[in-house]
């Protein structure tokens, strides 16, 4: 489906959890201080180390999140589909971006950039951020989760395997 129109970008924005609460007027400021982009399968995102405040959230689609290693080789530490935020640490803290982003196949995404949103309404404001708290302590609670699954498998493991080491 080729995505021209604002009409198609806002059904796109409207299906994903981050948008959801946001009314049709809101959509339409949303889509007039940020823009929907395309990106081939392969097409580079967001490249680690580089400089940006524009945050991206994945409309349809998937990306791999590549990080660079210190033997210069590139290594896949995960995937991404659609609903996720990207580049919200290299946005809010104005540092350099963390990992590279690709598109795993055809990617629509909504990207802005956070300069433009102090143009908004402070309604839309307020929502956006409102949002994007819920969407970091989402993705918080889930690493918190995993920290103590690992650490618990850990402790599990050491008891097993204390050989008096």
């Amino acid at each position: 489906m080729e995505i021209t129109s604002g009409e198609k970008w806002k059904t796109l924005l409207k299906a994903t959890s981050f948008f959801s609460p946001f009314d049709d007027a809101e959509l339409d400021e949303f889509l007039k201080f940020g823009e929907g982009r395309k990106y081939r399968m392969h097409e580079y995102v967001i490249r680690e180390k580089d400089p940006s405040s524009r945050l991206y959230i994945i409309l349809r689609g998937r990306v791999s999140i590549v990080k660079d290693s210190a033997m210069q080789n590139k290594t896949q530490i995960g995937t991404l589909e659609a609903g996720y935020v990207i580049g919200e640490i290299a946005t809010l803290l104005k540092e350099k971006r963390t990992a590279t982003i690709i598109a795993s196949e055809e990617t629509f995404m909504f990207t802005l950039e956070s300069a433009l949103i102090e143009n908004m309404s402070q309604k839309a404001q307020t929502k956006f951020y409102k949002q994007l708290a819920i969407y970091l302590a989402k993705k918080l609670k889930a690493i918190s989760l995993t920290t103590a699954q690992q650490t618990i498998w850990l402790s599990d493991w050491y008891k097993e395997h204390d050989r008096g080491f």
